[in-house]
């Protein structure tokens, strides 16, 4: 899906995969940019693409945001090129919330998420919470970026997911780092499933709620 100017799409339940330019990178399975509002992008599987989310493009020669407003939430996302996962660049008010994102081999882990702006066009009231990454972010965003009860890197392990490369990226009994750890966000009350979160005393980690 590449879009621009969009307002109030909503990308939900949809599985992609296999998504991948001649070189192998790049390309989002889901890229949208210039102009985009207030988009929802929930509930899907990514598995095996150049990268999932692009919301923006380094290529801004016109110096527009490219996203206003919106959530991402409860996407499962196995990536498995260098290239990052997740773009988030020239954003404004947009939030990124109990996502799960497994990033193989080892050296895509540097790069799950990456924000970017420019100083002329500065990121505005992003937020990254209740977020459960196996990789890393890299923030070089100049404007305003909270990140908040993120879960990421190495520590996370890949006996805490059902079937990873199948995208199935469900919580397992071994996952209790994950479990009960975040307070549950208003703008996801439910998970991936449809099931209402939290069930236990708080929510868990990621965007699936463990029963």
């Amino acid at each position: 899906i590449d879009c621009m100017k969009t307002k109030d799409w909503i990308i939900r339940d949809c599985r992609f995969e296999n998504i991948r330019g001649a070189t192998g990178g790049g390309r989002g399975a889901i890229f949208m940019w210039i102009g985009s509002v207030n988009p929802l992008i929930e509930r899907n599987v990514i598995v095996n693409c150049g990268a999932a989310i692009c919301l923006g493009n380094g290529h801004n020669p016109h110096r527009h945001y490219h996203v206003t407003g919106g959530i991402v939430r409860n996407n499962f996302v196995y990536h498995t090129s260098t290239w990052r996962a997740v773009e988030l660049g020239y954003t404004r008010d947009m939030k990124f919330v109990h996502n799960t994102i497994y990033t193989d081999p080892p050296e895509a882990h540097t790069r799950a998420i990456c924000i970017y702006d420019q100083a002329s066009i500065p990121t505005g009231g992003l937020e990254l919470r209740n977020n459960l990454l196996r990789g890393h972010i890299e923030n070089r965003a100049k404007g305003q970026v909270i990140l908040a009860d993120n879960l990421v890197g190495e520590a996370v392990q890949p006996e805490w997911f059902v079937d990873p490369p199948s995208g199935k990226l469900f919580l397992t009994k071994s996952a209790g780092e994950a479990v009960d750890k975040v307070m549950p966000l208003p703008e996801a009350p439910r998970d991936i499933t449809g099931r209402r979160r939290p069930v236990g005393p708080l929510a868990d980690l990621g965007a699936h709620e463990k029963r």
